[in-house]
């Protein structure tokens, strides 16, 4: 468990990518079990995780913890497309900061990357189109915080208890989570 200062310089730490790793293999293979999807990420579900140090500045949002980009050819069939889960590594080692001891890394990047597998997962899926309207968007925000709730719901961690109600699906303007972004390959 990373107890240590979590500033430096706004980026991640090898600690840090340590924690980020166990991360992202709990949230892999708790989307795969939901969904029953044998293998993430796979040609069927395209996705990478980066960090800030990572980041193209296009991918850069200054206010949430992530942002998911879509990058495709023009006229490119949903089997083609590429999401990049972009993490705010500045913006998610503030929180912590905030938080701490409330809420640990590990338990907030388990919650953003689940997050954005799942919305990967329905885009691919096409139950929502990834350029919607606004309002369409809101709904997919709501839906996707509740599925991440649902699924992290039995996940052993005060720390997550605590993540879970100050990120309620139905609280009100509470969407620190993500953001979006298409970015045409050409």
């Amino acid at each position: 468990m990373y107890t240590g200062k979590t500033h430096n310089a706004g980026l991640f730490t090898l600690e840090h990518t340590g924690v980020l790793a166990k991360s992202a293999r709990t949230a892999v293979r708790m989307a795969e079990e939901h969904f029953n999807i044998p293998s993430l990420p796979s040609r069927s579900y395209p996705f990478q995780i980066a960090t800030l140090g990572e980041l193209d500045p296009e991918e850069i949002s200054g206010d949430r913890f992530a942002r998911l980009v879509l990058y495709e050819r023009p006229g490119a069939r949903a089997s083609e497309r590429r999401y990049r889960i972009c993490l705010q590594d500045n913006i998610i080692l503030r929180r912590i900061e905030e938080e701490k001891p409330s809420i640990l890394l590990h338990d907030l990047l388990l919650y953003v990357l689940l997050h954005e597998i799942i919305h990967v997962i329905r885009f691919q899926r096409e139950e929502l189109d990834f350029e919607a309207p606004e309002h369409e968007r809101m709904s997919e925000e709501r839906i996707v915080h509740q599925l991440t709730h649902d699924i992290l719901a039995d996940f052993d961690s005060s720390g997550m208890r605590i993540l879970l109600e100050r990120y309620s699906p139905y609280r009100p303007g509470r969407n620190l989570i993500t953001d979006s972004k298409r970015l045409l390959i050409l």
